[in-house]
């Protein structure tokens, strides 16, 4: 037994299987904007963890998930404080 919790251990596959677990985090009364982040990044590919604010889930999530597959395809260099906007 390895003392995690199914959560920990489905977020653990997800890391190894895919490089990341995308988490979103969202007020029910929908009065603060919502909030999405990855976890893994450091393990994956060596970089900081990604956070993404104020869109839809949907997405948000493939923001992170293409923020991924361009540190890994296209040598994106990430860096603690960075802030990527259009």
């Amino acid at each position: 037994m390895s003392g995690l919790s199914e959560l920990e251990e489905r977020i653990l596959a997800n890391i190894e299987d895919h490089g990341c677990q995308v988490n979103h985090v969202f007020d029910p009364d929908g009065i603060l904007q919502g909030k999405s982040y990855s976890i893994g990044f450091p393990v994956s590919i060596g970089q900081p963890e990604v956070i993404v604010f104020g869109l839809r889930v949907e997405v948000m999530k493939f923001m992170i998930n293409d923020l991924l597959r361009q540190c890994r395809e296209e040598d994106l260099l990430l860096s603690e404080g960075l802030i990527i906007s259009n």
